[in-house]
């Protein structure tokens, strides 16, 4: 099950809004009587906790998704920076990560008033479901109950989402870039290659080598595109080949970038047209008398 049908990028915003600004919320809705049972499931520990944790390990990935919706998105790159988000989750998985999270939640706690739920059924035996959840009370009780099942999450998406093939293709592509440290790399592009059942000859490879390297020293090849153009397709047809997928794959990736950059123009477009109508709306009618024909 996910942690949330949201996107992350976006729940990290919504987290970020809410304890920043959880002085005036609290305030807000103490006013309003419609509110108490809101005001009430926020004013808990655990739900406090939650804000604290969430802020802090969505913020870790919410460069990761900027990134993968940019327009100068580097689907090699992006396997490198996965890599290390990764790394920096699992790091935090120990019991000083989760204690950061408990004393910042505490401080909250303390500044607003907020105290632990008593338990109401001490001294006494539960047949049957009653339908309560468990309120976690010491740092080993968030540590278990809600830091590291949450974590352990986050993770399992990650690497679902970016499986060993998919690294493998994104290294591969990378390979193609004449700007990284793997240009033309045989074994990342014989893996990407291999995948869309390629016969990558090695022959070409090693004169591809010497002669990039030869126009590399004389002239400037910034992108894929014009390593692509640069190699002739009769001495280099199955390089050409595994070049031509690199400059096609990312194209998937860049309709994220396009709409965004849609959704803007029409909001764009759409402002200036109520403003336009608005001042259509102020001018004098009389101004445009000498134009009518009569």
């Amino acid at each position: 099950m996910q942690l949330s049908a949201t996107r992350w990028a976006s729940q990290v915003r919504s987290v970020k809004a809410v304890v920043n600004n959880l002085p005036a919320i609290l305030a807000c809705l103490g006013t309003m009587k419609t509110a108490q049972g809101i005001l009430s499931n926020l004013c808990k520990p655990k739900t406090i906790y939650m804000l604290v944790m969430f802020a802090k390990l969505l913020g870790i990935t919410e460069g990761l998704h900027r990134y993968l919706q940019g327009e100068r998105l580097d689907l090699g790159g992006a396997a490198q920076y996965k890599t290390a988000i990764l790394e920096t989750l699992t790091d935090l998985r120990t019991e000083p990560g989760a204690e950061d999270v408990f004393k910042s939640t505490m401080t909250i706690c303390e500044e607003h008033h907020i105290q632990a739920e008593q338990k109401r059924l001490d001294g006494f035996v539960v047949e049957s479901a009653c339908g309560a959840t468990s309120n976690p009370t010491t740092p080993g009780d968030f540590r278990g109950q809600l830091y590291y099942p949450c974590l352990d999450r986050m993770i399992q998406e990650l690497t679902h989402r970016f499986s060993d093939v998919g690294e493998e293709l994104m290294s591969g592509i990378r390979a193609c870039n004449p700007t990284t440290a793997t240009f033309l790399s045989e074994d990342a592009l014989k893996s990407l290659a291999s995948h869309y059942k390629i016969q990558l000859k090695s022959e070409e490879l090693l004169v591809a080598k010497h002669f990039s390297k030869r126009r590399l020293e004389k002239e400037k090849v910034p992108d894929i595109a014009t390593v692509f153009q640069m190699l002739d397709s009769d001495m280099f047809p199955t390089l050409k080949a595994v070049l031509q997928l690199a400059l096609t794959i990312p194209c998937a990736a860049s309709f994220a970038w396009l709409g965004k950059e849609h959704s803007r123009l029409l909001t764009l477009h759409g402002a200036k047209t109520q403003q336009h109508d608005a001042n259509a709306g102020q001018r004098n009618p009389m101004d445009n008398l000498d134009t009518l024909n009569f």
